[in-house]
């Protein structure tokens, strides 16, 4: 089995040195520009979950984000049957034969790498929690985390067999501290042939299902979180859906457990965000 994030820290100074050797071939106004977005990606970027309204709310309340093990362990029920009951993607035997190959991999949590916008919100979940950067240090400095150039249930299966292409990923895998090399890398083409504004889109965009995919090992909790960020359109509709609960309640009308559940979550949701307890940016 491999230590993924030691083969990551084995990775940093290859990286580096391949991107500043990519860089330095560039013509001169083409190579600033490469800089530039380059330490744009160092100073600016973050580390962000796409989440539901109920995983959320679970963490307002007190309680830790889980991984697929952690909530199948709940449940009381193998991680296999919880992945296949949950895999609206097709992913379920993807990740069971990747957590294979993997030392660890039962505390892996998964996160992507954002530049300010609402983060994976179709492609996952809708709320786009981004974590504070004093846990984003420890996750450079201290906690394991590994930055891959995309989805690893998708670049690293993607052959005609679907088998799992080990190799490639140890050789492209970095720590989250070098990500403003991988991005370069993976991205030059576009950042030169792109205008400053899309930045932002270069390193993740839902439209093309496109981002850079972050694993880690670490508790997080409430008081990790930053800020909280959802399209304008999905929270108008949850809050008039909520709207709509609380009106039924109050005229007698019994909700089915889904329905109560998605109110009660919102309800933490909105007093949380009214109480100032954490910052709500809709977009």
């Amino acid at each position: 089995m491999h230590d993924l994030f030691a083969i990551a820290e084995n990775n940093r100074q290859r990286t580096e040195e391949s991107c500043n050797g990519k860089l330095a071939s560039l013509p001169l106004d083409q190579r600033d520009k490469a800089k530039e977005f380059k330490q744009w990606v160092c100073n600016q970027t973050h580390v962000s979950i796409n989440m539901s309204l109920e995983v959320m709310a679970r963490l307002i309340n007190g309680e830790s984000y889980l991984n697929a093990y952690e909530v199948a362990k709940l449940r009381g029920m193998t991680v296999e049957a919880h992945l296949h009951e949950n895999d609206k993607h097709g992913y379920a035997d993807k990740r069971i034969e990747f957590d294979k190959h993997f030392l660890r991999s039962d505390q892996f949590k998964y996160a992507a790498l954002n530049g300010g916008c609402a983060g994976l919100y179709k492609y996952f979940e809708p709320y786009c929690v981004v974590l504070k950067p004093d846990f984003q240090q420890s996750l450079e400095n201290v906690k394991p985390c590994a930055c891959l150039p995309g989805n690893s249930l998708k670049r690293y299966f993607n052959n005609p067999s679907n088998k799992f292409e080990v190799k490639q990923l140890t050789e492209e895998v970095v720590p989250l501290s070098h990500r403003h090399h991988t991005v370069t890398q993976h991205r030059l083409t576009e950042i030169i042939a792109s205008p400053k504004k899309h930045r932002q889109r270069l390193v993740l965009s839902d439209a093309k299902k496109s981002y850079f995919e972050l694993i880690f090992i670490a508790d997080v909790v409430f008081d990790n979180l930053h800020s909280i960020r959802v399209k304008h359109r999905k929270y108008y509709r949850h809050q008039k859906k909520a709207d709509k609960l609380r009106e039924a309640q109050e005229n007698g009308i019994s909700l089915t457990d889904d329905k109560e559940v998605f109110l009660k979550s919102f309800d933490v949701f909105f007093e949380c965000v009214k109480n100032r307890k954490i910052a709500l940016r809709c977009m």
